[in-house]
């Protein structure tokens, strides 16, 4: 008795692990496009930004210009 309830649990352990189970969602590798990113230059502020090639929306921007505490 002992024997089959724990063969039962690995069972249904499987299942929900392996997600064959309703209500149970696996995320599928194709679901997302991996990040790909860009660099352009903004030369009248002297800066680059960064953007997402997937959706073309801009993530982030650096300044080029160095701190006035570097030098």
């Amino acid at each position: 008795m002992k024997r089959r309830k724990m063969l039962l649990a690995i069972a249904v352990s499987m299942f929900m692990l392996l997600g064959f189970l309703p209500g149970v969602a696996v995320a599928d590798e194709h679901d997302q496009l991996p990040p790909n990113f860009g660099f352009i230059p903004n030369s009248d502020e002297a800066s680059v930004s960064k953007v997402n090639l997937v959706n073309n929306v801009e993530v982030a921007r650096y300044s080029t210009i160095p701190d006035r505490d570097t030098f």
